[in-house]
């Protein structure tokens, strides 16, 4: 499973992506990744279960972008 942490660095690095990205699109894109990343954080945190935090990001687009993180 991954952690607050590891959920938390992935939004960073979305952010950083932003930042960087050309057109505008993909800033999009980067930036509804790291909120996906950021609430999935918060919701764990909350003591929410960390398969129901995992059920929500199966449907957005971060594990679209992270596949291999499905499974922890």
């Amino acid at each position: 499973m991954a952690s607050v942490q590891e959920y938390r660095k992935f939004a960073d690095e979305c952010l950083r992506w932003a930042t960087e990205a050309e057109p505008e699109e993909d800033k999009e894109l980067f930036l509804q990744m790291a909120r996906d990343w950021i609430l999935a954080a918060v919701q764990l945190e909350a003591g929410r279960s960390p398969e129901k935090v995992r059920e929500n990001l199966q449907c957005s687009t971060c594990l679209r972008r992270y596949p291999e993180y499905s499974d922890r």
